[in-house]
């Protein structure tokens, strides 16, 4: 029970990796705000926590508009009264090179996964100061670390979410708010079995430059989530952890 009592806002927790952390945090004894616009997503992942014996409610929201957001952020608190974590899980990819792309493509991108954090954590920040204290988590990638092909404004809003995190760390550390970035490599999702469809001997040859031989589960980044949530990580903020199976390691 590391999460015992303690009020968790996950995004993008209709899928995979954000469905699968949000019932180990109920497990942990956390109340769990899932929120998506992915609504039968959203709804089945309640549904899974109320039948383990958890608490969680659904949130339909478009984390690329700020209005909802803030919504999202209000709502918790009428219902819970504080905010204790916020994971920033939702995020896409779009697997095309920089000359082909639209603006809608690097919109599409960037407004998922930096400006939906960017703006989930505005909102949650006066909440946590009031509260004393919380602990935000950042969705990053191996891909906010290093460099990396076909993804040009994946790499981009990862890159700058990495930095964003440590800004969050620096500025708010004497509130006790603690930041973090989890950056994973490939993930087994629906996210990785598309980019398959797409370009299988590409999925390959990432898999292949992580030392350990395969993608991660869910499951293994949702323990991470669940360190960086707890009180076990205290004294740890504005970090990177990558959970990538030793991909990085031969970057460097």
């Amino acid at each position: 029970m590391r999460l015992q009592n303690k009020i968790a806002v996950i995004t993008g927790s209709g899928g995979a990796i954000g469905s699968v952390t949000a019932k180990r945090f109920a497990r942990e004894g956390a109340k769990v705000v899932i929120t998506d616009i992915n609504v039968e997503g959203g709804q089945k992942t309640v549904k899974d926590i109320q039948a383990g014996g958890g608490e969680a409610i659904f949130i339909e929201a478009d984390i690329t508009k700020v209005s909802e957001c803030q919504k999202m952020i209000r709502m918790t608190v009428d219902t819970f009264g504080r905010v204790d974590v916020l994971f920033n899980n939702a995020g896409i990819e779009l697997f095309k090179p920089m000359h082909e792309y639209t603006e809608e493509d690097y919109d599409r991108v960037v407004d998922v996964s930096l400006k939906g954090s960017f703006f989930c954590i505005r909102y949650v920040l006066p909440e946590m100061m009031k509260n004393g204290g919380g602990s935000i988590i950042n969705m990053g990638s191996v891909a906010g670390l290093t460099g990396h092909i076909k993804i040009p404004s994946y790499c981009a809003a990862k890159g700058a979410l990495v930095n964003l995190t440590r800004y969050v760390a620096l500025d708010y550390a004497r509130y006790h708010i603690r930041c973090n970035c989890l950056c994973p490599g490939v993930v087994a999702t629906e996210m990785m079995k598309r980019t398959i469809e797409i370009d299988p001997d590409l999925v390959k040859k990432i898999i292949d430059q992580h030392p350990m031989g395969r993608a991660a589960e869910p499951e293994e980044i949702a323990n991470a989530a669940v360190f960086l949530a707890s009180d076990e990580s205290a004294f740890i903020t504005g970090i990177s952890l990558p959970v990538d199976g030793g991909y990085l390691a031969g970057k460097a």
